[in-house]
């Protein structure tokens, strides 16, 4: 079996894709005051899916041998949002220097990071919900979700041009096929924690 992650296939693009963000978070309402409770839990993560276009054999035999080899829920992937590009200019090799609840503070870079931007940090994808523009080249984001333990403060860098993230399956993998001979592919996945 490979090593994992693997690299989904170049072509074709997504038909449709779906990204969900994840919050283990529980309310309880009481039934006297009508007043809620929250608690909140520490799991934050990604959840996707997307629809391939109608496939050839050839392209339907590639997509099938990349599911095939991450042996159900075994193996896992790597997945670029398709809106990744970040909207504002950021350039330099951008270090994570602190961490605080869900703000990075970075070193390192020129521009600026704007609200919905894409970052990687480690093996994490994270949305960044607050920007800043660098000064003296330093920074503060809010991210979504919180920063991951395997963030080191001074060593870990940033990938803003290719994000990705780590994601797993939900089930067993199976196409379908029309009687125009067809195929299409429907993926499901969470990312991997």
């Amino acid at each position: 079996m490979p090593v994992f992650p693997i690299n989904l296939p170049a072509a074709p693009s997504f038909r449709e894709f779906s990204m969900e963000a994840k919050s283990v978070v529980a309310v309880s309402t009481s039934i006297f005051s009508g007043k809620e409770q929250v608690y909140v839990h520490p799991a934050q993560f990604w959840e996707v899916s997307f629809e391939l276009p109608p496939l050839s054999k050839t392209q339907s035999a590639e997509w099938a041998a990349f599911m095939l080899r991450l042996n159900g829920r075994e193996g896992f992937f790597n997945l670029t949002p398709p809106d990744d590009s970040p909207i504002a200019v950021v350039s330099g090799t951008i270090v994570v220097d602190a961490i605080s609840d869900y703000y990075l503070d970075l070193t390192g870079m020129t521009g600026t990071f704007t609200a919905g931007d894409w970052i990687q940090i480690e093996n994490g994808l994270y949305r960044i919900t607050t920007g800043d523009t660098a000064v003296a080249g330093e920074a503060t984001i809010e991210v979504w979700p919180k920063p991951r333990a395997e963030i080191v403060e001074t060593t870990s860098t940033v990938e803003y041009t290719t994000p990705k993230g780590r994601f797993r399956i939900f089930e067993s993998f199976k196409w379908d096929m029309s009687l125009a001979k067809h195929y299409n592919i429907n993926i499901g996945a969470r990312e991997v924690l």
